[in-house]
């Protein structure tokens, strides 16, 4: 499970330049939540190092999406507090409802 509380980072040139809170109880946050829990599926092992572009961190995981509609998810995985990185290539629309979700209308 992929929860909160969420917060968004933004990166430019590898550097932060923003980051918010995505407060608790609000549509946005129910809205990533469900972005969250309806692309449970569909991704794949990456040992690649990404640099950070618009990332959400929450309890356990960090989602990094990049400009090209690439998303690299690293999460804890339960299993002795190891991490795995896993990642998918987005639809625009996808692409679209999350950065909506994350208030990047």
């Amino acid at each position: 499970m992929l929860g909160g509380p969420y917060r968004v980072e933004v990166y430019a040139s590898g550097r932060p330049s923003t980051t918010r809170p995505i407060e608790p109880g609000t549509d946005r946050e129910r809205a990533l939540a469900d972005w969250l829990a309806a692309h449970g599926t569909g991704w794949s092992t990456s040992y690649t190092t990404y640099a950070p572009g618009t990332r959400v961190v929450g309890s356990g995981f960090t989602l990094n999406l990049l400009r090209d509609g690439t998303c690299v998810l690293n999460h804890q995985t339960g299993r002795d507090g190891e991490w795995e990185q896993i990642i998918q290539r987005l639809t625009p629309e996808d692409v679209r409802l999350l950065r909506e979700a994350l208030g990047e209308e």
